[in-house]
C-alpha cells in the first residue's frame, strides 16, 4: 500500500499532505488560526506538486507515444 502511494501520489506531496493533516490536527486542540492556516498552505502545496507529478508521468507518455508513432511506418497525412 506504502508502494501505491509512493508510486503514484509521490513522496514530496505525501509528506506534505501527512504533515498538513498533523498541523490540522494540532490546530484543532490549540485552538491557534495561524496553525490552521500553516496547514491549509501545505494543503495547497501538497496539491500543487501532485499535479506536476501527475503532469511530468503524462509527458513522460506522450512523448513515448510520439517515438512509437514515428517509428510505426504509417505516415500522417495533413
Amino acid at each position: 500500500m506504502v508502494a501505491f502511494f509512493i508510486h503514484n501520489i509521490g513522496v514530496e506531496s505525501l509528506v506534505l499532505l501527512i504533515l498538513a493533516a498533523i498541523l490540522l490536527f494540532y490546530s484543532m486542540q490549540k485552538e491557534k488560526i495561524w496553525l490552521s492556516r500553516l496547514a491549509l498552505i501545505l494543503m495547497v502545496c501538497g496539491g500543487a506538486a501532485l499535479v506536476n507529478k501527475q503532469y511530468q508521468e503524462y509527458q513522460s507518455f506522450s512523448e513515448q507515444l510520439n517515438i512509437k508513432h514515428n517509428y510505426s511506418g504509417f505516415v500522417d497525412i495533413p
